[in-house]
């Protein structure tokens, strides 16, 4: 679940929330090793239903369960200045959207 998402300068955002790395360890056997990926995908969708995914980085935990976690992402390269719904997932389970709308001052350079 997403609490929060600040722009902390440079191009990159601070998002907050809670099971940002799932909610447990979801690991299996079977023909080969089935283990989780331990870190939240960061997904934006703008509103002509195109999808970016954001490199997230920093991650307060990479241990599972309902606590309050933070990560840090930077924008895709191809995001431009919009409204996006923000989600983040984490072994297959994604958070609700939020909305995050980003500035042309947030994308720096000269996008």
């Amino acid at each position: 679940m997403v609490d929060k998402v600040e722009y902390s300068g440079d191009g990159v955002f601070n998002l907050t929330g809670r099971q940002l790395n799932g909610p447990s360890d979801a690991s299996a056997y079977g023909d080969d090793v089935q283990s989780n990926e331990n870190y939240p995908i960061v997904r934006l969708q703008n509103s002509g239903g195109l999808v970016f995914y954001c490199r997230s980085r920093d991650w307060t935990s990479t241990g599972v369960g309902n606590v309050s976690e933070s990560v840090r992402f930077t924008l895709n390269p191809e995001v431009v200045p919009g409204i996006y719904q923000l989600t983040a997932s984490a072994g297959g389970i994604s958070s609700a959207p939020v909305q995050l709308a980003v500035t042309a001052e947030e994308l720096g350079g000269d996008r």
